[in-house]
């Protein structure tokens, strides 16, 4: 049953992810697609990692093998954390100096964006990403992971305990359902 959530969960969260990219909602679809990446670096971290470490390790394990991204997974968690946070670009990072992400998306060329960024000498500030790209590479990313995953018996298994946590939704008629069978013992 757990493993059924986690994948209804995902299932529910990438539509919501497709949705808003195609009624240009640029904002919650980030939102969601970064909270996305943190759940899945979670469910992958065998240790107690701190999140960011986590966040980091698995987008460059299973996104940044993807050329179509051309930034860090430094500057993937600082857009996280600005997005996430305070729905800006800014964070500590990039307020420390990592580049902040400039996002293209639908009929819009990346290459365009990247020449702009050029021609007014934001390159070591600004790094294109297009919107369809990330989410496609996440995508991928984690049916890889998913796939790894089933490869290996313990993995597996560490993955089905992480999965018992994911969280659940019962219906209103399994709920009276339980309750009058608490009410009859």
């Amino acid at each position: 049953m757990s493993q059924q959530n986690f994948y209804a969960n995902y299932l529910q969260v990438l539509q919501a992810i497709t949705h808003c990219e195609e009624n240009n909602l640029l904002t919650p679809a980030l939102v969601m697609l970064y909270s996305a990446i943190d759940s899945v670096s979670w469910l992958a971290c065998t240790t107690t990692k701190e999140s960011g470490k986590a966040f980091k390790a698995w987008v460059t394990d299973w996104m940044l093998k993807d050329p179509r991204i051309q930034c860090t997974a430094e500057e993937l968690y600082a857009a996280r954390c600005g997005l996430v946070h305070t729905l800006t670009p800014i964070s500590s990072l990039t307020q420390r100096g990592i580049r902040k992400i400039a996002y293209s998306w639908g009929t819009a060329s990346n290459q365009r964006l990247e020449e702009l960024i050029d021609s007014v000498s934001a390159a070591n500030e600004l790094v294109p990403v297009h919107l369809s790209d990330i989410i496609e590479v996440f995508r991928t990313g984690m049916a890889d992971y998913l796939e790894y995953v089933a490869e290996d018996p313990q993995r597996l298994d560490a993955f089905k305990e992480k999965c018992r946590e994911h969280f659940a939704t019962v219906s209103m008629g399994r709920v009276d359902e339980a309750l009058s069978l608490l009410s009859v013992q």
